[in-house]
């Protein structure tokens, strides 16, 4: 097993649209969206953190998107391979404060609906930062996955994929980012029997 120390660097805004409570009786539409904007961004003690999986979901997104084939493997990509071959051992610690964040008012439907086309839209407050970098640690548990494998995806996963909302994956141009630094250190894996 290997520990991959990761710093990220944004080269786009980053944004985030994460579920929040229901509006507290009495309180309107407006109201709502003014009270809990910054709260659609994941926090850890008043700094923005972003969840381990979310990059972990980008590495096998890329890994789909790139279609590389395992070397002597008969055509299998490394999709399978990110999947379960890789761990994330903590959310991705942001140099950003919560109180710091920036607000954008865009229309969106009102059911929620990705691309509806059409009926009722309402207007939203996301939070986002223009300026970002992120550092967090994954276990990398495949021996398919070498450190040139992993790099290569995940300079994919910045560019073609993303991270957060409005993401190139999902045709936006937030959530870019490149590879600031990499390292990879060899563990020894702990088997625990009780």
């Amino acid at each position: 097993m290997r520990i991959a120390e990761i710093s990220l660097k944004g080269v786009s805004r980053l944004s985030w649209s994460r579920y929040v409570e229901p509006k507290q009786k009495n309180e309107t539409h407006d109201q709502y969206e003014k009270r809990i904007w910054r709260e659609r961004f994941h926090f850890k003690d008043n700094r923005v953190v972003i969840p381990s999986m979310a990059l972990k979901r980008s590495l096998i997104a890329a890994a789909k998107f790139l279609k590389l084939k395992i070397p002597g493997a008969r055509g299998s990509t490394y999709t399978q391979r990110f999947t379960a071959g890789i761990q994330p051992l903590s959310e991705l610690f942001t140099n950003i404060e919560k109180d710091s964040l920036l607000s954008e008012t865009i229309l969106v439907s009102s059911t929620g609906e990705k691309n509806s086309g059409g009926g009722k839209r309402v207007a939203k407050i996301f939070p986002y930062t223009s300026e970002w970098s992120a550092h967090g640690q994954m276990a990398i548990l495949d021996s398919e996955l070498t450190e040139d494998v992993v790099i290569e995806h995940l300079s994919a996963a910045g560019q073609f994929v993303g991270i957060g909302r409005w993401r190139p994956e999902n045709a936006g141009l937030y959530g870019q980012f490149i590879i600031e630094d990499y390292k990879e250190d060899c563990v020894e894996p702990k088997i625990i029997i009780s």
